[in-house]
């Protein structure tokens, strides 16, 4: 296979990303749509003020990123070399398709991982909560049960027993939240590995369950890179990460500028690293 068929299978894969992302599009709309029936009628569960616009100025803050993203590709053009001339149109073609899939991934990806899945990992883990708190408080009571059965063995004695285990697992379920007892080894573990630069979001005062959802839907995000091998994966969560820190800081749109650069910038940087003829 010579170098320009490998060149045309590549803009073939950048059209089947682009319809692939399409579709996308449609299920980020109906999550979105979700998002608001939820808010709908339960106004006080998913509180988004993000919906915002940092300026250009808050965009250039994120510098180190972009320059994370040349140094990316220059360590793939030294390690993978330029690879031979190819014709300028094939090279024009590719870029055209990769400009137009980069912005539709920080267009699409920002909105989802950013905002409306979010949603969908609060209600996860409000479930999962209430789940683990009737568990652990039907597993307290059924040793005082248990216990009780040993000492008492008339029916009315353990009828009254029984009500009152029933009433403890409803409190555990209501009161307990066992999952959040997990939410501050999961903040200190992002404090850690993210140097402290995730603070001003973890400790500034923001709702612990939209943090908490937000840090599971970039999980989600990073499990979306597996395609790219581990360094994909790790990269992917710091540069979540990072995003997530401009919606919370800056506001959404300025997430989706940042990351919808960062992309055409590589697809830029590559388009003149190739040689054509």
């Amino acid at each position: 296979m010579s170098f320009a068929s490998i060149k045309h299978s590549e803009i073939e894969k950048e059209q089947s990303l682009f319809y692939s992302q399409l579709e996308a599009c449609k299920l980020v709309a109906f999550a979105a749509v979700g998002v608001w029936v939820i808010g709908f009628f339960f106004p006080n569960f998913f509180v988004y003020p993000y919906f915002k616009w940092g300026g250009w100025e808050s965009v250039s803050k994120f510098w180190p990123l972009f320059a994370w993203g040349l140094g990316l590709c220059l360590m793939e053009a030294l390690s993978n070399g330029r690879g031979p001339f190819i014709r300028k149109s094939e090279n024009r073609k590719l870029l055209g398709w990769e400009l137009v899939t980069a912005t539709l991934a920080g267009v699409w990806e920002e909105l989802g991982f950013r905002f409306a899945f979010i949603c969908y990992a609060m209600i996860g883990i409000s479930i999962m909560n209430w789940f683990f708190g009737a568990g652990l408080g039907f597993l307290l009571t059924l040793a005082c049960v248990f216990g009780s059965v040993m000492w008492w063995k008339d029916e009315k004695t353990l009828s009254v027993i029984s009500a009152v285990t029933a009433v403890l697992t409803l409190l555990f379920a209501l009161y307990a939240n066992p999952v959040y007892w997990f939410y501050q080894f999961f903040v200190w573990v992002v404090h850690f590995t993210t140097l402290t630069m995730m603070d001003p979001v973890l400790y500034d005062g923001h709702a612990p369950l939209l943090i908490f959802g937000a840090v599971v839907a970039n999980s989600w995000f990073r499990d979306g890179h597996k395609y790219q091998g581990p360094f994909g994966i790790v990269n992917a969560w710091y540069a979540g990460m990072v995003f997530l820190y401009a919606t919370i800081t800056y506001g959404l749109w300025t997430a989706i500028v940042v990351h919808a650069l960062y992309d055409i910038m590589i697809s830029v940087f590559r388009f003149f690293l190739q040689r054509t003829k």
